[in-house]
């Protein structure tokens, strides 16, 4: 509430998102609260009520936020907005470096970023740099009324146990500036990223002995996303069954949150996909069907995926047969004739022969398989 009162108060354009989980009993608490505060200013407020049920399986926290993030793309989309700002502060971002120090998930940037992009929404997280305290002061000063979710102090939930527990073994001031530091070198690293991403958009191919050896995971997941499948691998918003009719912005419908009569998106679940590959050195031979290849004609010809991508790449073209492009070809070709033999449908499949160099690190030249007429 702190912040959705800032906001209002510095004037700013403010059209108000809940999602109600549900999770908790008291759920509907925070949502009136909410409700009440935006009736009395004049708030667009937008409700999505979700589903107990649907969080029975799976990590919550990972699906809650998928389905939060998907309703605000959809509610900035209809308003023609693309910024979120998020009330996350500086407990928050404390306890992420933490868990993050204990998972030993210290490869990227340490804590919650100040600004980032999510399904091509730029979400920005002013308060970062207050506690928790001082907003609670912020509300009391200003007879602001605010709920307090009563899970956050069951610490079977690993971040109420690292906020309760764990952070007290930890010096604050050590921690923001530890997480200072490697977030700077962080920043420089990724700026040279960039640059190798702008080649390799660029040129298509990268030269392997120029690649931070560091970083290859990075590289390699960006040629991947850029290549296999996008929308899987990217942060892309759910795909619609209808077209949203939602109140019009500063509407008595908007000022009082979506109902019954005014119906909004419904969620799609996202395409099976798969991927998949070999890297063999000639034939295959009955070990790669009985422990590969069978399961994937089965997979194909359940209908269960969507689409099936199949790589083939010669990993011997990284070592001996780096200078004998010849065998390399002759292999590939030999393989991918070996998996018609064996039942794949490359109509039905994605079936691309990948070949790599020692010089080059994923040269963008494909070979697309089909079956003789």
């Amino acid at each position: 509430m702190a912040l959705l009162d800032m906001l209002v108060k510095k004037a700013y354009n403010v059209i108000v998102v809940h999602y109600n989980y549900h999770f908790r009993e008291d759920s509907d608490l925070d949502e009136n609260l909410v409700r009440s505060y935006c009736q009395n200013h004049h708030l667009p407020f937008y409700v999505r009520q979700g589903d107990k049920k649907e969080y029975q399986k799976g990590n919550f926290e990972m699906l809650a936020r998928e389905k939060r993030y998907a309703f605000y793309k959809e509610i900035g989309d209809l308003n023609g907005i693309d910024t979120i700002i998020l009330g996350h502060h500086l407990n928050d971002h404390l306890e992420t470096i933490v868990m993050q120090l204990q998972r030993h998930n210290t490869k990227g940037y340490l804590g919650i970023k100040e600004q980032s992009y999510v399904k091509n929404m730029h979400v920005v997280r002013p308060l970062l740099k207050l506690k928790k305290q001082q907003l609670i002061d912020y509300c009391t000063k200003n007879h602001l009324e605010y709920h307090e979710d009563y899970t956050n102090y069951d610490t079977r939930y690993t971040r109420n146990h690292v906020r309760h527990i764990d952070l007290k073994k930890y010096n604050e001031q050590e921690l923001l500036e530890k997480a200072s530091k490697h977030n700077q070198q962080y920043k420089k690293q990724q700026a040279k990223l960039q640059q190798i991403y702008q080649e390799y958009d660029q040129n298509h191919f990268l030269y392997l002995d120029k690649l931070p050896t560091e970083s290859l995971d990075q590289i390699i997941y960006y040629m991947l996303k850029k290549e296999i499948y996008p929308p899987l691998m990217g942060e892309q918003s759910p795909q619609v069954t209808e077209k949203a009719r939602l109140p019009p912005r500063g509407s008595w419908q908007a000022r009082q949150g979506l109902t019954e009569g005014v119906p909004i998106q419904k969620e799609k679940t996202m395409k099976k996909v798969i991927l998949t590959g070999d890297r063999p050195t000639g034939r295959l031979h009955v070990g790669h069907y009985v422990g590969s290849l069978k399961e994937r004609v089965r997979l194909q010809n359940s209908g269960e995926y969507d689409e099936i991508y199949v790589m083939i790449a010669d990993a011997q073209a990284l070592t001996d047969n780096a200078d004998n492009p010849e065998k390399v070809r002759q292999n590939i070709l030999q393989v991918a004739l070996d998996y018609l033999a064996c039942g794949i449908d490359s109509c039905r499949m994605n079936m691309k022969a990948r070949r790599w160099r020692q010089s080059m690190f994923w040269k963008k030249r494909s070979r697309h398989w089909r079956p003789r007429s």
